[in-house]
């Protein structure tokens, strides 16, 4: 199973939500904008949270974001 790209999902055991950057049959990554970003080019980021990589039965699938998840995602189209 893979996640369309830009749909959101959450971590299952996780505190972790975000919207899906790539996803293939495995594993996918995620934007998470709470996760402080490490890389010292944020300019070459997607902003200031950072991008983590899950397998994907460890996520599911939001059907219903809130609005403050995805006001917090959408530097990603920037």
């Amino acid at each position: 199973m893979n996640f369309q790209p830009f749909s959101y999902v959450e971590h299952k055991d996780q505190d972790i939500e975000g919207i899906i950057l790539s996803s293939n049959e495995k594993e996918s990554t995620i934007y998470n904008p709470d996760c402080p970003n490490d890389c010292d080019f944020e300019s070459e980021s997607y902003g200031p949270g950072s991008a983590l990589t899950f397998k994907n039965y460890q996520l599911k699938k939001i059907d219903k974001p809130s609005e403050e998840l995805i006001e917090l995602c959408k530097c990603v189209f920037d």
